[in-house]
């Protein structure tokens, strides 16, 4: 048994697209639930069910339970598996969906996201983090790029969600048919296997040597070709439970977990910055609620190319060049939204900065960060990153909520470009370059 160097020689067939098939069901229907804020705060505000302060209290509460949600899964899958805990995230967040329909206010609503939120950031954290842990070194970035691809459909999906019914059936539908569809996952999702990788960091070398056979065969059955053997890889000995979490903040890790956490920082706060307040921004810029919801769809339409631009650049200019790059780029395209009002041009230029916005989501969320962190660590530190941008989006709704009345909407996208280029300085001066590298071989630089 070798986990990591059994599955890394697999040749890419229907096995993996079943398991990102399964993955990425969950991970759609997250983004929708998340993405649906927008549309739907939007709504609120004109219809008169909540006013400014309500709404920032709606999306500070979403991170908070994002926040909670991503600190307890990482941990826990790390502990307990990848499989239990997606699973159990999806349930979360699908029932408590379907009981947000039923909200008589918006403070019962606002409570509602808090349990919402957690199963929705536990989902991204063990989702990428277990793709990440079944590809191939070779073939690694361009299916976590796929996996992200599906994860923003739920974006213009969101849009297109609420553009359908809020005007003839209100708000309730929305939550009511996310939560359904959760559940309906929920149950194809049995099928999923536990991480061979995992399995053989916690000695649990049975389970793992059983799964690893129930894949070899599936894939020889898929190719119609026998596997070859190959040649074992060092690995760290096993161990009943995951490391202390303080390993994270010694040595090489060190540098790898301080600069996760200030990249999840400033990716997380641009992009919900963006997609949160993008309907706001419009309206207050005098377009009409019915026309705004079809121009946040076209906008947000640029996360879908955006999730397979950013690993491929990653891919082949590194990833180091490919964060920076698209950073300084998303800088002139969220600034030159923010100071046009025709039309056409806030949708050419939103189109662009969500496109970029998504395709350093895409490089962060699915491929870069996962890769950093040894696999009996990597959804902890997965999701201590994460907790930190988590963090940051509890209190920048209130920042933006009082920004907007004193400075304006483009206030907001001055801001957003001063983390674009902290970001960018960052990956710069202390990230390295993990592409086409095994697993192993990474945490094996540590």
């Amino acid at each position: 048994m070798n986990a990591g160097a059994r599955l890394d020689r697999l040749p890419v067939c229907r096995f993996h697209y079943r398991i990102l098939a399964l993955i990425g069901s969950g991970l759609f229907l997250d983004a929708v639930d998340i993405y649906v804020q927008g549309p739907l705060l939007a709504y609120f505000l004109a219809t008169g069910w909540s006013d400014i302060k309500q709404n920032a209290n709606f999306l500070s509460a979403t991170f908070v339970g994002l926040l909670c949600g991503a600190l307890i899964s990482g941990r826990l899958s790390d502990r307990f598996g990848r499989r239990r805990l997606y699973q159990a995230n999806l349930i979360l967040f699908g029932v408590r969906s379907i009981l947000a329909a039923f909200a008589p206010s918006p403070a019962l609503l606002i409570a509602c996201r808090v349990v919402i939120g957690l199963g929705l950031g536990g989902e991204v954290i063990v989702s990428y983090g277990t793709l990440t842990e079944f590809v191939p070194p070779a073939k690694r970035a361009v299916w976590q790029g796929k996996l992200a691809l599906i994860s923003n459909l739920g974006i213009p999906a969101s849009a297109l969600l609420c553009a359908t019914l809020l005007p003839t059936f209100g708000w309730r539908p929305v939550f009511g048919l996310v939560g359904l569809f959760a559940l309906l996952v929920w149950i194809f999702r049995q099928s999923m296997p536990e991480s061979p990788r995992w399995y053989e960091t916690v000695n649990r070398t049975e389970e793992a040597e059983r799964t690893l056979q129930d894949i070899e065969a599936e894939v020889e059955r898929y190719t119609g070709s026998r596997l070859v053997a190959v040649m074992p890889r060092n690995i760290p000995p096993p161990q009943e439970k995951p490391p202390a979490i303080k390993i994270l903040f010694q040595g090489t890790l060190r540098r790898r977990m301080l600069l996760a956490m200030l990249l999840m920082t400033c990716t997380n706060v641009v992009v919900y910055a963006f997609t949160g307040w993008l309907p706001t921004v419009l309206v207050e810029k005098t377009i009409p609620v019915s026309k705004m919801l079809t121009m946040t769809w076209l906008i947000q339409i640029g996360a879908l190319p955006g999730a397979l631009l950013g690993p491929w650049i990653a891919e082949r200019a590194g990833r180091k060049l490919g964060i920076s790059g698209i950073s300084i780029a998303a800088i002139f395209s969220g600034l030159s939204f923010a100071f046009v009002d025709s039309t056409t041009l806030l949708i050419a230029a939103g189109f662009v900065t969500s496109l970029l916005s998504y395709s350093l989501v895409a490089i962060m969320f699915a491929v870069y960060i996962p890769e950093l962190f040894p696999t009996a660590l990597r959804m902890t530190g997965s999701s201590l990153a994460n907790a930190c941008g988590r963090t940051a989006n509890i209190f920048a709704p209130q920042g933006i909520a009082w920004m907007i009345p004193h400075w304006g909407t483009s206030s907001i996208f001055i801001a957003i470009s001063g983390l674009l280029f902290l970001q960018a300085a960052a990956i710069t001066v202390f990230g390295e370059n993990t592409g086409q590298r095994s697993l192993e071989e990474i945490s094996s630089l540590t």
